[in-house]
C-alpha cells in the first residue's frame, strides 16, 4: 500500500504498531519515516507526535543527536499558522 501510495496516516500508525509489537523497532521507525514523506499538514501532526513519542520512549536518553534532528525536521516542516495553533 505504501508503494502504491494508497495508504492513510491511520494505516501507517497501525503498521508501525504491528512491527513494534513484534519487536521490530527500527523497522517500525522506518515505516513512520516513509509515511511522513507521503503526507502533508495537518495529516502529519498525529504521525509526528506518535513517532517522536515512540522514538524517545524506546531510546530513553540515547541517540540524542537523532532526536534533535527529528525535532529540527518537524519544526522546519510545520507551517507558520500551525506554530500558532500548537502554542
Amino acid at each position: 500500500m505504501m508503494e502504491l501510495k494508497v495508504i492513510t496516516p491511520f494505516l501507517v500508525m497501525t503498521y508501525a504498531q504491528l512491527l513494534e509489537d513484534n519487536a521490530y523497532f527500527e523497522e517500525s521507525f522506518k515505516v513512520f519515516e516513509t509515511g511522513l514523506a507521503m503526507f502533508t499538514w495537518p495529516s502529519l501532526y498525529e504521525l509526528w507526535v506518535l513517532y517522536l513519542t515512540k522514538f524517545i520512549q524506546r531510546n530513553r536518553g540515547t541517540k540524542l543527536e537523532r532526536v534533535r534532528n527529528l525535532f529540527e525536521t518537524v519544526l522546519e516542516l510545520v507551517p507558520v499558522d500551525v506554530h500558532i495553533y500548537i502554542l
